[in-house]
Order: C-alpha cells, then structure tokens, then sequence
C-alpha cells in the first residue's frame, strides 16, 4: 500500500509542530523575557511622566479645543480607573502650575530615560535573536537617539491621532476645501493609521535594535501579534477591573501605582514576546532551508 503524498506532507508538518513549540517555549525561559521586561517596565515608568507633560506643553500649541480635558478623559476610557487617576491627578497638577523654564529639563530626561530603556531592550533583543554587539560606542548612541526619535514620532503620533483626530481631520478638512465626507473617511481611517504607526515602530526597533539584521517577513510576523496583544491587553484588563475586581479595596491608596506598573510590565512583555515570534519565524525558515 502507497501512502498517499498528502498524508505523509501533514503527518510531517504534525511531527515538526511540537518540537518548534517546545524550542520556542525553550527559548523564552532561556533569554529570561519576564526578567527583563520588569527592567523595561522601570525605564518606562520613568519617562512616563516627562512623556505626559511634553504632551501637555504640545497639546496647548495645537488648534484643539479644551485638549486637557479631552486628553483626560481619553486617558480614563484607555486605562483602568486607578491608573488613570493618579496619571490624570498629575496633569492636571502640572497644567495648573505650569513651572516655566522647566519644559526643556523634562525633555532632557526624557531623553535620557528613554535612551537607558532602549538600551535595555537592545541588550534583551541581541539576546532574543542571537546577536553578538560588535557595534562602536559612537554608533550605539546615534541609534538610540534615532529610536528615541522614531518613538517620539510613532508612538506619540499614533496617541495624537487618538486624541485629537476628529479635531485634525476637520482642521485639515477646511484647510484643503473639502468637506464632511473627507471628516468621515478621517474618522475611520485613522484608527488603521494607529496600528500602522505602533507595528511600523515595533518593526523598527526589532530591525535596528538588536546587532543582527532581520529581514522584514519575520518582523511583521512578530510585530503585529505584539500590537493586537497590547489593544487586547488594555481592553481586557479595564473590562476585568470594572465587572469583578476593586483593587483601591485591596491596596488602598497603592492601587494605582501598583497597577501602573504592572500594566508597563505587561506591554515590554509582550514586546519582548514579539521579538521571540519573529526570531521563532527566522528559525523556523532556515530549518525549512535544504
């Protein structure tokens, strides 16, 4: 009797699966990817905050109307209620006060938290795709600072079309003469500009990041379950928080804190998760390789 071609081609895809899924398994246990997202997780949170008032000083050079307010309550419908308490506790805190001459110390350690939390993820990536860093010290600094720039402009950009989209799709609107049927299509078209922009910056810092080049193919499939994972996790965290549990009740005034930081810890988890899929990706074609 002759097998038949097909069979024998699933039965080998059936028999290569569970050994790819456990060296993938393997993998994330050996480059220690909760360890060191709870590291990113630190430089996050340290440039949360200059992150914040740098959105506040641009949103009031911005033709929005009440930005505050709107960045507020935009803040409250992402983020669980504690989190977004104590951040909306602290912009509104810094708007009132509004310390001048201050602005540039902020981006100054912005700059730096965020160059020490690339640095981080750099070391972690190199570890993820089996990169050995032979790059000078010169070369290391100008790649952090271009990525510090591309998350400015990615992430940043992907939170202002959230903020202020319907507000910049009419300001655009009337600027090129068109009219409430360009507003609409703005509306729905910048939701994927979103994702575009947070896979877009994902893909990049798996690129450039790490010292050994990746083609793209394996970036994107590491990419886009890293940015689905993080709108999934915020959904899902805030619809658990509001139907059946009260953290404020357990850790009181700490609540907030200690969820911000576990919310940080989750999304450099997933990133890091990310760059293990698209190094899984890369594995998986070269053993398909003859």
């Amino acid at each position: 009797m002759v097998a038949c071609p097909a069979m024998t081609e699933r039965k080998d895809e059936q028999a290569s699966f569970w050994p790819l899924l456990r060296l993938f398994l393997h993998h994330l246990r050996e480059d220690e990817v909760s360890r060191n997202a709870a590291a990113l997780a630190y430089y996050c949170m340290l440039s949360l905050f200059p992150a914040l008032i740098l959105l506040v000083a641009l949103l009031d050079a911005l033709p929005l109307q009440a930005p505050l307010q709107r960045l507020s309550r935009d803040i409250s419908a992402a983020l669980p209620q504690p989190a977004a308490e104590l951040i909306n506790g602290y912009l509104i805190e810094f708007s009132q006060r509004k310390p001048s001459g201050l602005v540039s110390l902020w981006a100054l350690a912005l700059l730096w938290s965020s160059s020490r939390g690339l640095a981080g993820a750099r070391v972690s990536l190199n570890r993820i795709f089996g990169g050995r860093e032979r790059r000078p010290a010169w070369l290391l600094r100008c790649v952090a600072a271009g990525m510090t720039f591309l998350t400015l402009l990615l992430v940043g950009g992907s939170y202002m079309l959230l903020l202020g989209g319907p507000q910049l799709g009419a300001v655009l609107a009337r600027g090129a003469g068109l009219g409430h049927e360009a507003r609409s299509i703005w509306n729905l078209v910048r939701w994927p500009l979103v994702v575009l922009f947070l896979t877009a910056f994902v893909m990049l810092a798996y690129r450039y990041l790490p010292a050994k080049r990746t083609q793209y193919r394996h970036l994107l499939a590491g990419a886009v379950p890293c940015v689905l994972g993080w709108i999934a996790l915020g959904m899902a965290l805030r619809l658990w928080l509001s139907q059946w549990m009260r953290l404020d009740q357990v850790y009181g005034s700490l609540a907030s804190v200690i969820l911000l930081l576990v919310l940080l810890w989750a999304f450099s988890l997933l990133f890091l998760f990310g760059g293990e899929v698209a190094a899984h990706s890369v594995r998986v074609h070269e053993r398909a390789q003859p």
